[in-house]
């Protein structure tokens, strides 16, 4: 009988803990106790000192490092930075808004599968989550029930395909992964960004795109953060993305092997930003192009847009950058881009100009603070002496 007692007495804290975490319908446990089953299971004593202050200590949860609180005491925001995994009880932190997790598990040995919990699905009040993993395979939760999210980021393993998110989301970000975009992004109807860095896109752009009347921040960039070095995805440009008339921003490169640039571009009024790069464009720029005076960024570069550079681009007083390089433009650089008093950036080379170079550039007092000044590769005369007084001259390529 007394060994039976010690027996029940042994097991006592092992069934009071599967009780607490869903067991047995017990007791849940509280934020503090699903905090310190995160510092275990995430590595926490091996955490940086600025990233672990005051957890497991007495303090209040408010005061420990990357950790935010209501007024009732629960948690509402929660960064974790570490090495291993999540533990699933975290689905029980119901009042978290934003979750941020960053795991490095390349040194972890052995290697961990699934570290991020499919619990995280539970988490009904939660706007932000931000998943980052390297060194581990994990599956991203199901978030069809989290009606309430609005950011999204993700950095997903090579070879994992891009997960549906739900039609509240109003910003998007994705880090990797790898196949078509999803047909269900297009319906995302709330969304005003997005952006997907990649080397595996499939098939383009759907024409669906125009869908996204809300969208502001368009960036998907086929390279990784590498450049020259992946192939663009077999697609056609879609004339579509021109109609969307609330853009403010622009990036695309390599998602298309052939398209245009369509006068229809002088529509997007708000356009602050546009770069196409290495999207097999051709044909002329247009020449409508000079009507986005709010335009700053101008740079349609590694295509094989041909023709002229219109005379009309000298009307977009409010452009710091123009790069047009490394495509088929011929003809003479118009004296006009002299207009551009707000020029920092200008990008010409390995074209086929010919001429000189117009002195009326030398009005650009601010030419050369940006990263480049290039007119090399082309058949130019010599630069102008006027353009020889301005303060950034020596970094110019010629």
């Amino acid at each position: 009988m007394k060994k039976l007692m010690i027996m029940a007495a042994l097991l006592l804290p092992v069934m009071s803990l599967l009780t607490a975490c869903g067991g047995g319908g017990g007791k849940n446990l509280t934020d503090k106790e699903i905090l310190a089953l995160v510092y275990q299971k995430a590595g926490g004593d091996a955490w940086d000192d600025k990233d672990k202050e005051n957890w497991n200590s007495d303090e209040d949860l408010g005061k420990w490092k990357n950790v935010k609180v209501n007024a009732d005491g629960r948690v509402t925001d929660l960064t974790v930075r570490g090495a291993g995994e999540i533990p699933s009880e975290i689905a029980g932190l119901t009042e978290l808004k934003n979750l941020t997790i960053v795991l490095r598990n390349d040194k972890l040995d052995p290697k961990k599968d699934d570290v991020i919990p499919a619990s995280i699905s539970q988490l009904q009040n939660l706007e932000t989550l931000r998943l980052n993993v390297s060194g581990s395979a994990y599956t991203v939760p199901d978030m069809s029930a989290l009606k309430g999210l609005k950011t999204v980021y993700f950095k997903l393993p090579n070879g994992v395909g891009f997960p549906d998110v739900p039609t509240s989301v109003e910003s998007l970000d994705i880090d990797g992964g790898s196949g078509q975009i999803p047909a269900s992004y297009y319906d995302l109807s709330n969304l005003k960004r997005i952006s997907i860095t990649t080397s595996g896109l499939q098939g383009g752009i759907d024409p669906k795109i125009a869908n996204l009347k809300k969208l502001e921040h368009l960036q998907i960039d086929q390279t990784a953060g590498l450049i020259g070095n992946v192939a663009a995805a077999d697609a056609v440009f879609p004339n579509e993305i021109y109609t969307m008339t609330n853009l403010k921003r622009i990036f695309l490169r390599k998602v298309s092997t052939s398209g245009t640039v369509p006068a229809e571009v002088a529509n997007m009024k708000n356009l602050e930003s546009i770069v196409l790069a290495d999207c097999g464009l051709t044909g002329e720029l247009p020449k409508e192009l000079g009507q986005l005076t709010g335009l700053k960024t101008l740079e349609i570069y590694d295509n094989k847009i041909t023709g002229t550079i219109p005379a009309e681009i000298g009307n977009m007083t409010a452009l710091k950058e123009l790069w047009l390089q490394r495509n088929q433009l011929t003809g003479t650089i118009p004296a006009s881009l002299g207009k551009l008093a707000n020029l920092e950036g200008l990008q010409l080379s390995k074209n086929q100009l010919t001429g000189k170079i117009p002195a009326e550039l030398a009005n650009c007092k601010n030419l050369g603070k940006g990263p480049f000044v290039d007119f090399s590769g082309n058949n130019l005369d010599p630069a102008p002496e006027a353009l020889k007084a301005l303060e950034k001259f020596s970094k110019f390529k010629f």
